[in-house]
């Protein structure tokens, strides 16, 4: 893994606050923030001013990245509504579970691929 730790440069400084806008509102969203409460490019170009006046702000640079996965289990469906939304639309692994215990077997079905399974 290559990964690069170099100072902000002045060519990265609003690449950088469309990063913090886009994580701010990831974490809004994670909590229902009202939209009102969403950070704007703007806040956050001026919330970078300010912390590079107080110091050295740096970039994390991981470079080769072609895709990146994430897990969500099916009955998580708000976890698997805001994965979309950030993009990622590829379904890559289904992963199927056999209960010995009959107990923990739930009710809810759900369709994938014509196959019909139980929601866990």
């Amino acid at each position: 893994m290559n990964i690069v730790i170099r100072e902000m440069s002045k060519e990265l400084f609003s690449v950088t606050a469309k990063m913090i806008t886009q994580l701010m509102n990831y974490h809004r969203k994670l909590n229902n923030a009202p939209k009102e409460y969403w950070q704007i490019d703007e806040e956050s170009e001026e919330d970078l001013k300010c912390w590079t006046k107080e110091g050295t702000v740096y970039n994390i640079l991981l470079e080769g990245v072609v895709s990146m996965f994430v897990d969500a289990i099916p009955r998580n469906t708000g976890a698997i509504k805001l994965y979309r939304e950030c993009g990622f639309d590829h379904l890559n692994l289904i992963q199927l579970r056999k209960n010995y215990d009959k107990n923990l077997d739930k009710k809810e079905e759900i369709d994938i691929l014509g196959f019909n399974f139980k929601k866990y």
